[in-house]
């Protein structure tokens, strides 16, 4: 699933994992209209989107007469970077570098930077349990 999108395409994407719900296009209208969307771009979005199999339809909602599909992407933001990060050939190495400095430079309080110290300690214990 690592068919390339445009810009577009992921900011949809990312307002939608943002949101973590399934939404109409009407939904989306409403959130998106202000961000300077209009109706015909977001239709398209959807529609490129479902057809490169990033978005599925997940529900039907009832709306006057008629039912509005409802939206949820295929893929989870976490496994889409990934996919990224892959597809550029960044090697494990590269990869912790990058993760190194992103974290010294990343600007977060100090309740967050002990929850990630945390997590982060968690991972690097499972990591040594499976080697």
């Amino acid at each position: 699933m690592t068919k390339k999108i445009n810009s577009r395409e992921e900011n949809l994407l990312s307002f939608l994992w943002s949101k973590n719900i399934p939404m109409t296009s009407s939904e989306m209208m409403k959130c998106l209209e202000p961000e300077g969307w209009k109706q015909i771009t977001l239709m398209k979005t959807i529609q490129s989107l479902v057809e490169k199999d990033y978005l599925e339809v997940v529900g039907l909602e009832k709306a006057a007469k008629t039912y509005a599909r409802q939206f949820y992407p295929k893929i989870s933001k976490d496994e889409f970077f990934y996919h990224l990060i892959e597809e550029k050939n960044i090697d494990e190495k590269s990869f912790i570098n990058i993760t190194a400095a992103f974290l010294g430079n990343c600007k977060i309080d100090q309740d967050s930077k002990e929850e990630l110290i945390g997590k982060l300690e968690n991972l690097i214990e499972e990591f040594k349990r499976s080697v």
